[in-house]
């Protein structure tokens, strides 16, 4: 009896040292502004692309807006559109957003390996009720609905004063979605199925404007 409690004992000092560890890993950081509000203004700077089993989606065109009302905030949600858009099995593709953001959750620094820092954060995908994301093109509509905690959007500072902007690289996988076409690929003849293995790529620079419709800097800090 005294054994199990002593190993029960280890393991958790072994559990609590591997939490401080990870705490000193990752510090919290916010969303900044010279002025507020400003609105925010994003384009690809990098092709973005939307894998399923019925093959990658490519747009030409990934734009993205959004309003941070203070100068410091712990979020950022932003609206997108999407246009010119291909995928080599389904040919022309549509993306209609429907009301849904993407809502970038509180970055934090992180250390990816010893003494080697970025900074990260989340995103969810927030729709209005019974409403999704819809992907169409030939024989398959793809519908991708709301969730949270997609990884991984890398935040870089870019630029001084108020041409200040942020680089988001985002290599988001674990998406979930529904595919609806019985000839939809992946689907095995099913008139609907649903995945979880979802990957979205792309990169895009993102500045802010004030009131006047000047440059406002932003960064992550």
């Amino acid at each position: 009896m005294k054994r199990n409690l002593k190993a029960l004992g280890l393991a958790l000092v072994a559990v609590f040292a591997m939490s401080a560890l990870t705490a000193s890993a990752a510090s919290a950081l916010e969303y900044h502004a010279e002025k507020a509000p400003v609105s925010l203004h994003g384009s690809q700077s990098t092709a973005h692309e939307f894998t399923t089993q019925a093959g990658t989606v490519t747009c030409a065109t990934a734009t993205f807006t959004g309003t941070q009302a203070t100068s410091t905030s712990k979020n950022q949600t932003v609206n997108f559109d999407y246009t010119t858009c291909t995928n080599p099995l389904l040919g022309e593709v549509t993306i209609d957003t429907n009301g849904c953001d993407y809502n970038f959750t509180e970055p934090a620094k992180v250390e990816k390996e010893k003494g080697v820092f970025a900074n990260e954060a989340q995103v969810d995908i927030v729709c209005p009720e019974s409403k999704s994301i819809a992907v169409t093109g030939g024989i398959c509509t793809i519908d991708v609905g709301s969730q949270n905690g997609l990884v991984l959007n890398t935040l870089d500072n870019e630029g001084a004063g108020s041409s200040r902007d942020v680089k988001v690289t985002t290599a988001v996988t674990g998406i979930k979605y529904t595919q609806t076409g019985v000839f939809c690929p992946g689907n095995g003849f099913s008139s609907s199925k649903t995945f979880t293995d979802g990957t979205y790529t792309g990169s895009t620079t993102m500045s802010g404007k004030d009131s006047e419709g000047k440059a406002d800097g932003i960064w992550v800090e």
